[in-house]
């Protein structure tokens, strides 16, 4: 009777110290805190009770680092996301929607970054934006716009 009692409760013990959300403790010392409790019920782990409680702890803090690496990661992408939005349209290359590095107006009018409308102008002879054929695929810089982007990133970094 009361040692059947005394087990269950020992069972319940254990489940609640290794099932419950409490900081982290190295692993050891909550196997010898687990086994101090159980020797006191006159109960003790078997090798592989043992073996798969070490286990199952070092799930979890595998499973809390990598929730900490996911809380991480999504705040750098809505940091992101929020230095992405405060970018104004016209900072951005309508080819590759980044900012430009070395504004260029085509013969189309537009501005777009060099190396993008280069390399779109090496396989086609129409404008990106409006596929309309272009008079000549030379470009020309954009130093007011160049100007203003170099502002706009001492601003924010």
């Amino acid at each position: 009777g009361g040692e059947g009692n005394g087990g269950a409760t020992g069972g319940q013990g254990v489940e609640a110290v290794a099932g419950g959300s409490l900081a982290p403790v190295d692993a050891a010392e909550m196997l010898a805190a687990v086994e101090g409790i159980l020797s006191k019920v006159d109960l003790s782990l078997g090798t592989g009770q043992h073996e798969l409680m070490e286990e199952n702890l070092g799930l979890k803090n595998k499973l809390r680092l990598a929730r900490l690496d996911l809380d991480r990661a999504q705040q750098d992408l809505a940091d992101v996301s929020k230095d992405q939005s405060k970018l104004p349209d016209e900072f951005k290359c309508p080819i590759t929607c980044d900012l430009m590095s070395d504004p260029v107006i085509c013969a189309d009018g537009h501005t777009y970054d060099r190396y993008a409308i280069e390399r779109w102008l090496s396989q086609h002879g129409t404008s990106p934006k409006t596929n309309a054929r272009l008079p000549s695929r030379e470009v020309i810089p954009n130093h007011n716009l160049r100007a203003l982007i170099e502002q706009f990133r001492e601003k924010h970094g």
